[in-house]
């Protein structure tokens, strides 16, 4: 899945880092980074833990994240877990605008539903020049802030302008690991650099089994139902 590689290396890097800082913070729940760096060391980096005083979701399993780093104008990350949709879904809704650097973050831990292995994609919209990296980690451990086990895409974001069933400006990347451990964590992240003033923005979704997404279509559709029946 590895189309590009010009910048695993820097990511390579950051799983070191970044699995000590998690390892530390192991008796942390869902948690959201936004960083100014890739160490992601905490100085100057806003990292949010699920239902904490700096989450402005105030729901289980959402994170709202909002600062201003890496000198864009605006960051935001809004991230979702378990509970809010089904294991082993995790959502990363990323926004950067300006002209900067920041690395997006969203991990948990304890995941126990038995699949084979772990599919996301990245969809979104950019204006203006920069680069974007993603990786998706997970699935043979259970160490909050996993950086092991990983798929990693990196390439400049025009290449990934005009998928099929979007319009121009908009990119979709693929990515998936195998899971081989029980129960285990994951991690989402996306790098975005941008060089011209604009607006980089997407949603990156590891998608739950087939079997999760069916009852959550079912109970949606149930709740539909009562909602019409009460009115």
């Amino acid at each position: 899945m590895n189309r590009f590689f010009t910048k695993s290396l820097v990511l390579v890097a950051l799983v070191g880092a970044m699995t000590a800082y998690s390892t530390s913070k192991a008796e942390a729940a869902f948690t959201a980074w936004i960083c100014n760096d890739y160490l992601c060391d905490g100085v100057g980096d806003f990292i949010v833990t699920d239902n904490s005083a700096d989450d402005d979701a105030g729901a289980a399993g959402v994170i709202s994240a909002t600062d201003n780093i890496g000198g864009f104008l605006a960051t935001v990350n809004v991230s979702t877990s378990k509970p809010a949709i089904p294991e082993p879904g995790m959502d990363l809704g990323f926004f950067a605008t300006g002209v900067g650097e920041a690395w997006f973050y969203a991990t948990d831990n304890d995941f126990s539903a038995l699949v084979a292995s772990l599919t996301a994609s990245v969809d979104g919209n950019q204006a203006g020049g920069g680069t974007i990296d993603v990786l998706l980690c997970g699935g043979s451990d259970n160490t909050l802030g996993t950086l092991s086990n990983c798929d990693i895409l990196s390439g400049d974001l025009t290449s990934w302008q005009g998928a099929p069933g979007f319009g121009g400006g908009n990119f979709s990347i693929p990515l998936q690991v195998s899971r081989t451990a029980n129960p285990y964590a994951i991690t989402l992240g996306v790098h975005i650099k941008r060089t011209a003033n604009g607006v980089t923005s997407g949603d990156y979704l590891l998608v739950p089994e087939p079997a999760s997404m069916s009852l959550l279509g079912l109970g949606l559709a149930g709740l539909a139902a009562y909602r019409r029946r009460r009115q």
